[in-house]
């Protein structure tokens, strides 16, 4: 029974989700980020806009949340047929397609501005954030997307071939988010290290500490190479300079929460060490100005 008396079977999955965050100390944002939603996202779960999440989410969920029995979460609610699967979305195919599709050749035609495709970038970020079909509408401009951003890094040079990276690194992180969830985990793993290899290319800090970020997420999501992903979080997190703004200081401190958070098969042993951690760590932003990766 909780702490006001209120008896738990009396309580919706929302209300369940939102006791145990509030317990936890957790902001929307910040359990929002934890399993790749947004605030908004996590909003409408605790206020019953959203229905119960797949088996997936619901897993991360409970785990982020700092619940062993899931029935904890989900009380006397029967989970439906479709909690179970992993449904492919019906874009999987295209945005596949335009992940695996190499262009040996530079097309003759003029690739848009830079800050043309920047602009799409952060477009594209608001359609994941701001629309409830969100993974449809992203999964109908991603592929143009990577193959219009692809060609201006080949073609440019100097700073602009830098920015065009940059703006490369935030589309494939987009696609690791819309992958998340799909049937596809070495797409996931992918995307991932493409995005890491752009923002290197790049020589960019922040667009590096975020690539450090969702890297961590694909090492610690897998159970594996703990002491990997500590490294890759820390020697990310030098790279900025918190006191220069919200920017670094942003990724900063999702870095080192990343980097307080046990993997899968330590979460148990080590969930309670991490709560200070969780309670002040703030949501990151990308280059372009959009919170990632909620």
């Amino acid at each position: 029974m909780p702490h006001d008396g209120t008896p738990r079977l009396s309580l919706t999955f929302g209300q369940r989700v939102r006791r145990f965050r509030e317990r936890n100390g957790q902001t929307r944002a910040v359990l929002g980020g934890l399993v790749g939603r947004s605030a908004e996202w996590v909003k409408g779960i605790e206020t019953g806009r959203l229905k119960t999440p797949r088996l997936p989410l619901l897993l991360r969920l409970a785990e982020v949340l700092g619940i062993d029995d899931l029935a904890e979460l989900t009380g006397e609610e029967r989970l439906s047929a479709a909690t179970y699967t992993r449904a492919a979305h019906d874009a999987l195919p295209a945005v596949r397609d335009a992940l695996t599709t190499y262009r040996l050749t530079v097309s003759d035609s003029e690739p848009p501005t830079v800050p043309e495709l920047r602009e799409r970038v952060r477009q594209a970020w608001q359609l994941w954030h701001g629309n409830r079909d969100h993974r449809t509408r992203v999964s109908m401009v991603l592929p143009e997307l990577l193959a219009d951003l692809r060609h201006a890094v080949r073609v440019h040079e100097g700073a602009d071939r830098r920015r065009a990276l940059v703006a490369l690194a935030e589309t494939y992180h987009l696609a690791q988010l819309y992958l998340s969830f799909q049937p596809a985990p070495e797409l996931v793993t992918l995307t991932g290290d493409r995005a890491m290899a752009a923002a290197q290319d790049a020589d960019d800090p922040h667009a590096m500490a975020v690539a450090a970020w969702y890297t961590n997420h694909v090492f610690r999501d897998a159970g594996e190479r703990h002491e990997a992903r500590v490294d890759l979080a820390m020697s990310a997190a030098s790279l900025l300079a918190p006191e220069h703004g919200p920017e670094d200081l942003a990724r900063w401190g999702l870095l080192h929460l990343a980097a307080a958070c046990p993997s899968r098969r330590s979460a148990g042993a080590a969930r309670h060490g991490t709560t200070g951690t969780v309670r002040t760590a703030p949501p990151a932003v990308s280059a372009t100005g959009t919170r990632t990766p909620s």
